[in-house]
C-alpha cells in the first residue's frame, strides 16, 4: 500500500516552483529557530511558566546534538496550565515581531495547536499565502492531564479525532489555493482525499475553522488531577491519548543543541522511546521526510 507520504513526495516532486530545502535555506531557518528558542524559553521562565523541548527537536538533541539531519522542525511541549497563561495571559507581552497564533489567542488559531511564529520572516510551501502567518515557528503543544479512566478516554478518542478531521477539512476548504488543488489532482489517492475533505467541509463550515480549534481546545482538557500527561492536540490518531507519567518531566535536563543549550525532560530517553520506538536506529534514506518549500527567508527589519 502507498502511503500518504509517499503519494505527497510524488505531487511535490512534479510540482514546479517547489524544491527540497537547501542547505543554505536550512541554515538561514535552522540559525532562527535556534535564537527564537532561546528567546521563548527565557520568555517563559521568567513568568514561571514550564516549556520542554519534544518529539523530533528532543530526537535530534539526543541523537545528534542538534537539528535531525534531514528535518527543520522545532517542538516544544507545555503543561496546559502553562500553555494557557502564555496563549491568552502573556501572549501581548511578546516584541512586535513576534506573534502567537492558537486557539483563544489574540491573533486566533492557523491550527489545532499554538504556533510561535517571527512575522518578519518567510516559509512558504505550496499554496501558502506570504503573508505573517507563514513565518518561520515553533510548534508549542499542551500537556493535558492524562484520563485514568480508560473506558472515558477511549469514548472521547472518536469525538476528539472527529473535531481535529472537520477543523482541518472546514480549514482546508476555506484556505486552499488553486496551486495546492492542481497539485493533489497528480494523484488519485490525494484527489479523493481533498473530494472527501472538501464535502465534509462544506457540511460543516457554519462555523470557521478557528471556532471549530476552539471547540476541539476546550474538549481536549481534562481538569481532574492526574499522575500522568496525555498529548492529545499533538497527535491526530489513538495514541492522542496515551499516558506519560508527569515523573518523565519533573525536573529539567540540559543538553546540547547545535550552538544553544536546550531543556528536556529529565527522563528524556524514555520519552523518546515512548514516542519512536528504537529512537538509536537512524531511518534508511527512503523513511526520511524532507521538506519542500518554494523559498525562505528573513524581511529586511
Amino acid at each position: 500500500m502507498i502511503r500518504t507520504r509517499d503519494l505527497l513526495l510524488r505531487a511535490f516532486n512534479k510540482s514546479s516552483g517547489m524544491h527540497i530545502i537547501s542547505d543554505a535555506e536550512k541554515s538561514v531557518l535552522r540559525e532562527h529557530l535556534c535564537s527564537m528558542y532561546v528567546f521563548l524559553f527565557e520568555f517563559c521562565e521568567k513568568r514561571g511558566l514550564r516549556m520542554y523541548v519534544a518529539y523530533g527537536s528532543l530526537l535530534g538533541a539526543v541523537r545528534h546534538n542538534g537539528f535531525i539531519p534531514w528535518d527543520d522542525d522545532f517542538d516544544v511541549l507545555m503543561p496546559r496550565e502553562d500553555y494557557d497563561k502564555l496563549v491568552r495571559d502573556y501572549a501581548g507581552d511578546l516584541p512586535s515581531k513576534y506573534r502567537i497564533y492558537a486557539p483563544f489567542s489574540k491573533y486566533g488559531s492557523i491550527c489545532r495547536f499554538a504556533k510561535f511564529v517571527d512575522i518578519n520572516t518567510r516559509y512558504q510551501s505550496i499554496g501558502d499565502a506570504d503573508d505573517e502567518e507563514h513565518g518561520f515557528f515553533i510548534d508549542i503543544f499542551p500537556l493535558e492531564n492524562g484520563i485514568n479512566n480508560r473506558l472515558y478516554a477511549y469514548l472521547k478518542l472518536p469525538i476528539i479525532l472527529s473535531l481535529m478531521y472537520v477543523a482541518d477539512s472546514v480549514k482546508q476548504y476555506r484556505t486552499c489555493s488553486e496551486e495546492y488543488k492542481c497539485l493533489l489532482d497528480q494523484s488519485t489517492s490525494l484527489k479523493i482525499n481533498y473530494r472527501i475533505r472538501h464535502t465534509i467541509a462544506i457540511l460543516f463550515s457554519f462555523l470557521p475553522p478557528s471556532r471549530w480549534y476552539e471547540l476541539l481546545d476546550n474538549f481536549s482538557r481534562h481538569e481532574k488531577h492526574s499522575s500522568f500527561y496525555s498529548e492529545v492536540l499533538a497527535n491526530s490518531n489513538k495514541t492522542c491519548i496515551r499516558l506519560v507519567n508527569k515523573d518523565c518531566f519533573s525536573s529539567y535536563r540540559t543538553l546540547q543543541f547545535e550552538s544553544i543549550i536546550v531543556h528536556a525532560p529529565n527522563q528524556a530517553e524514555l520519552l523518546l522511546s515512548l514516542w519512536y520506538g528504537d529512537w538509536r536506529l537512524v531511518p534508511e534514506e527512503k523513511e526520511r521526510w524532507h521538506h519542500f518549500v518554494k523559498y525562505v527567508r528573513v524581511l529586511s527589519q
